[in-house]
């Protein structure tokens, strides 16, 4: 699937004032992914899952995403899939070398 990773970001003017309201900005467009949806067979294969993930998706780890936890960003960053956005909540990179496998739920912002 293609895919985007968009960012949650705040512009600033000279003085290091905020400008307007934060906004989500796009990172990554046309990111070739390859997505699985979760089901209740998933969450019995996978007890990690977090009960609130609806997709698992895995990206070359190229592709600049963030850990929910990185202290510069606003908030997580966003996953687009379909027109449809998600967030991301856990990113692997362990379990497949070379790959992030992240874990996605319903993005309410």
């Amino acid at each position: 699937m293609i895919v985007k990773v968009q960012r949650y970001v705040q512009q600033y003017d000279e003085n290091d004032n905020p400008i307007g309201e934060p906004e989500f900005q796009d990172i990554e467009t046309e990111v070739q992914s390859f997505v699985r949806y979760v089901t209740g067979q998933l969450r019995q294969e996978d007890p990690g899952l977090l009960p609130t993930s609806t997709h698992l998706i895995r990206l070359q780890n190229t592709v600049d995403v963030r850990r929910p936890n990185d202290l510069l960003l606003l908030g997580p960053d966003r996953i687009v899939l379909n027109g449809r956005p998600y967030q991301v909540d856990v990113i692997d990179d362990i379990q497949f070398p070379g790959l992030y496998q992240i874990q996605l739920s319903e993005d309410m912002r």
